[in-house]
């Protein structure tokens, strides 16, 4: 828990309130990517995978946050591979991901990620996610 006091104010003013903050237990803090996107060769298997498979990492990645689609998904994203088109799939789960974990960014930095490094993008979000499935059970957080 966190407390914070404003000051006094000038005369004539009213006096603000005190402010209670509360973490709310069940929830990651908000902050930046913990894994690198170019820290690629901190996880050996995930980026040999992600570079000779990248559809099977994504699929992977996707199970791990919505529970299911794991082969479908890996299918779509390799069809789409095909023709250069994957970050259009790959973006939205780069959002979630950053939704699920509470990490800072935006569309458009998803976007420039998946679109100009696709493997790097697939290596960082698998990383991040076992970084953070590590963190949940440490924090007990509902995975």
């Amino acid at each position: 828990m966190q407390q914070a006091k404003m000051g006094t104010m000038s005369a004539g003013q009213p006096m603000p309130q005190t402010v209670v903050v509360i973490q709310g237990q069940g929830q990651f803090q908000p902050g930046d990517w913990e894994e690198s996107l170019f820290g690629c060769l901190s996880d050996i298997p995930s980026c040999l995978l992600t570079c000779f498979c990248p559809c099977v990492q994504y699929g992977q990645n996707y199970e791990a946050i919505h529970h299911d689609g794991c082969i479908t998904q890996g299918c779509i994203y390799a069809c789409l591979m095909s023709c250069g088109l994957q970050c259009c799939v790959h973006q939205g789960l780069r959002g979630h991901i950053r939704q699920k974990f509470n990490i800072f960014g935006g569309g458009m930095g998803d976007c420039l990620a998946t679109w100009c490094c696709p493997c790097c993008s697939l290596t960082q979000e698998a990383r991040e996610i076992k970084y953070r499935r590590h963190e949940a059970a440490a924090k007990g957080i509902a995975w």
